[in-house]
Formats: C-alpha cells, sequence, structure tokens
C-alpha cells in the first residue's frame, strides 16, 4: 500500500464511523437474537496476520423470523409464553393489600380509587362483591383463572455492516452495527380451566378481557400498558472492538508445514445507543442491552491446516454496569406473568453474559468459494435488582427477585455461510442461522446476504 494511502485510511475510518451509529455486537446478550450476525464469516474470530494495512467494509441486508420460543425447562411454547401464560386475574392480588379493594403499591400521586381507576377498581369491587373473591393474595384455586396464551408473530428485517481495519503486527479494529425494523403482532387465547361457577368464567372472558372493558380499560388505560401491535425502526448499540492475532507455523519432523496456530484476542466496548424498551408498550423490545454499557473480552485458538480447514475454538465474556432506572414495571404479586400494573423506581446490574463457539472455515473449495461454520452457545447469568423507591415503605410491595428469575437465559445457534470472491477488492456471500435448543430464548431463523469491499 503506498504512503499516501496509510495516511488516508484512518481519516477514512473516522469519517465512517462519524456516519454509521448503528453497530452491534455478536453475539449480543439478548433473548430476541442470542446468535447476532454481521456476515457470511459468522464471528470471525480468524487470525489476521496481514503484513500490510487492510480495510474490509461488509454491508449485510438480512430477515429474521421466530418460530416460537423456548420456555424456563427448554420446552417450545408461543413466543408471549416464554415466561409463561399471562395470568391475567394476577393483576388484582396484592400481598400487601391493607383492605379490600384497595393497592397500596399504587403510586402515591395516583391512589387506588375510582376517580383514578375506573375500570380496575370496578372490576375489583365486582370481584369481592359477587364472587367473594378478596385480592389480598388468598385467591386460592383461582389462581389459574384467566390463564392466556399468546402467541407472537415476530418478524425484523433491515441492514447490518462491519469495518474491519486490518493493521500491520495482527493487531486491528472491528465495528459492527445495524439499523433495523422489527414488529411483533400479538394473538391472545383463553387457556383457562373452567371453574364450578359458570358465571364467574362468564365474567372473565365477557368483562376481563373483552377488549373494550379489559384490555382497552382496564389494562390500556388504567394502567397505561398498551396491548397492541408493536412496530417500529430503530437503531442498534454500538459496540468497538479491538483485535490482535498472529500466525504461527508449525512443521512437522521432516521440515513439512503442518499446521498454523493462531491466538485471538479482543476487547471491546459497548455503547448504549440503542432504544430501550417502552414500559407502556408489552410487545416492544429494546434494541440492545437497554441502555447499559458494558465491557467485552473474547478469545480464541486457531489452528490452520493447509489447503483443507481451518477450526477456531473460542469464547467470551461481557459485563455491565448498574443504572438506578425510574417507571419500570415491577411486579407485586408471585401469579403476575407480563402485566405488572404498578412501577417503580430500581437499581439494577445487567447480569453478564458468556459464549462459546467452534467454527470451521475452509477456503477455496472450489474455484473462489469458501465455506464458514459456526456452532454457537450463548448465556445470560440474572440480573441483580433491588427496589429504590424514595419512600422506602413502598420497597416491600414489590418483588425485584421475579424479575431476575425471568433474566436468565441460554441458547444453542448454528451459522452456516458462502462467499465467493469475484475479485480481490470484492464479494458476494449468503448464509443462514438457527436456533437448535435454548431456555427462556426466541427460537430465530435469519437468512443474510453480504457484499463485502476490501480496500
Amino acid at each position: 500500500m503506498k504512503p499516501a494511502c496509510k495516511r488516508l485510511l484512518p481519516l477514512l475510518l473516522l469519517a465512517v464511523l462519524s456516519v454509521t451509529q448503528f453497530c452491534f455486537s455478536d453475539p449480543a446478550v439478548v433473548y430476541y437474537d442470542p446468535g447476532m450476525t454481521h456476515a457470511v464469516t459468522g464471528l470471525n474470530r480468524y487470525p489476521n496476520g496481514k503484513k500490510d494495512w487492510n480495510f474490509n467494509f461488509n454491508i449485510s441486508p438480512f430477515h429474521q423470523h421466530a418460530s416460537g420460543a423456548r420456555d424456563k425447562d427448554g420446552k417450545k411454547v408461543p413466543i408471549g409464553d416464554r415466561l409463561g401464560r399471562w395470568e391475567i386475574l394476577g393483576i388484582f392480588w396484592d400481598d400487601n393489600k391493607v383492605a379490600d379493594n384497595t393497592a397500596p403499591a399504587a403510586p402515591a400521586d395516583k391512589p387506588f380509587n375510582a376517580d383514578n381507576y375506573e375500570y380496575f377498581y370496578s372490576l375489583s369491587v365486582h370481584l369481592y362483591e359477587k364472587y367473594g373473591v378478596t385480592p389480598s393474595g388468598d385467591e386460592g384455586a383461582l389462581d389459574k383463572t384467566a390463564d392466556y396464551s399468546v402467541d407472537i408473530e415476530y418478524e425484523k428485517i433491515g441492514v447490518r455492516s462491519e469495518l474491519d481495519f486490518e493493521m500491520a503486527g495482527g493487531f486491528g479494529l472491528t465495528v459492527k452495527g445495524g439499523l433495523v425494523e422489527y414488529k411483533q403482532t400479538p394473538t391472545f387465547t383463553n387457556k383457562s380451566p373452567a371453574t364450578s361457577d359458570a358465571m364467574f368464567d362468564l365474567f372473565i372472558t365477557r368483562s376481563l378481557m373483552a377488549h373494550e372493558v379489559g384490555r382497552q380499560g382496564l389494562i390500556e388505560k388504567d394502567l397505561g400498558l398498551s396491548l397492541a401491535r408493536y412496530e417500529t425502526m430503530v437503531f442498534e448499540d454500538t459496540f468497538a472492538q479491538l483485535y490482535w492475532s498472529n500466525p504461527y507455523k508449525l512443521d512437522d519432523e521432516h521440515g513439512n508445514h503442518t499446521v498454523t496456530v493462531a491466538p485471538y484476542l479482543s476487547a471491546g466496548l459497548w455503547i448504549p445507543t440503542g432504544k430501550k424498551k417502552n414500559q407502556n408498550a408489552a410487545f416492544s423490545l429494546p434494541s440492545g442491552h437497554d441502555g447499559f454499557w458494558g465491557l467485552s473480552f473474547k478469545g480464541a485458538i486457531n489452528f490452520d491446516f493447509p489447503g483443507t480447514v481451518l477450526v477456531n475454538i473460542g469464547g467470551g465474556a461481557t459485563f455491565f454496569e448498574t443504572k438506578t432506572l425510574s417507571g419500570q414495571r415491577v411486579p407485586n404479586h408471585e401469579s403476575q406473568r407480563s402485566i405488572y400494573p404498578w412501577k417503580a423506581r430500581i437499581r439494577k446490574t445487567y447480569g453478564p453474559g458468556i459464549d462459546f463457539n467452534f467454527s470451521l472455515r475452509s477456503e477455496n473449495i472450489m474455484d473462489y468459494l469458501s465455506v464458514y461454520f459456526d456452532y454457537i452457545y450463548a448465556k445470560h447469568e440474572k440480573d441483580t435488582i433491588t427496589m429504590q423507591e424514595v419512600d422506602s415503605s413502598r420497597n416491600s410491595y414489590f418483588i425485584p427477585s421475579m424479575l431476575e428469575e425471568d433474566s436468565f437465559w441460554k441458547s444453542q445457534m448454528v451459522q452456516l455461510g458462502f462467499q465467493y470472491q469475484i475479485t480481490p477488492d470484492l464479494a458476494f456471500g449468503a448464509c443462514g442461522q438457527t436456533h437448535i435448543s435454548g431456555v427462556k430464548v426466541f427460537k430465530t431463523h435469519t437468512i443474510m446476504g453480504t457484499i463485502t469491499f476490501a480496500f
């Protein structure tokens, strides 16, 4: 490379980074896309070994959908049942109620009464006066009443990019990103077992979850939680990574080159430029790590057998900060699931993520055609959450441990990609990624195309 080009490349990189503010790492520590990919090369923890500077830019349009989810036992369920079925009646239960038809967990500036909660209050009174139900934690046989399964049609389309700036000595800088549009369309199905009271069952179906009363009035108006279809276009979190890799050739006893061993080490910083989850929209998703900064460390070892295959084994860990968050929905009874009536102030440490990979790369299996394979295991440890209400007496009304339990997940994915090198400066590729197994994650399936420019 000419000296003038070497001087221009850093300036070009800074210019591209200034306009490319839609970056993400892979795999991301998110349950809805646990094997996030940006190119046909997959995780790409392969050796650099360049003796000169090189700049690669990938553009990768993609489509993703989910065929369901895995629950806490690893069983396939509708996406909305990932954490369990929605027990709508659970919003009336409150172990800390001091009297019938009161809700101490309600905010102080909006106490629980008929004026502030027209539907919620009247239904609570009706449950007590008509059916003898005391919403004070003593729900008994009604615990599984108003049990709804929620099937969600999930789809995401977008374009992701990868900037790879390879420098002499095996060092490099990688930035990965994407701008995406996703939608979630829910369908509610009543799975409640029949009770001995036919009139109570009718009340559940016609009053509690009737669209005008239950979903629009009770949940959307009184609780301020939309159950409508959610669709939006968003940037994802920004991730920048410095890495080092260098090959070491090993010969056999006759001096023949047998294998090249190349370690890979990297450190990256997460910058929360993505959109946070909307606490007032049940089917919104964060487009990153929900506003948390993180620090990522990754390592791998490569075994490159000349003329055949390169084997890569690696892993990584990501650690996140602790933040105090206001206006977060927190359960106040063990029967609640996904619909939490009250908001509160919490202190949260986003749980660390770990991942392991087994990857293969075989170059020029046919003229100018290379193949890439990744097996990815990813896991997110539990968040740590404590209550931080200004009025400390309100902290006891909530159960943050339920959110901690829900935050744990793990996933196994595989990806297969092909790349055709048209010229030394241009390549086209295509890949597919699919879910194998997991716990509390989406069963995602992704197809992607990649255009690679080399400078």
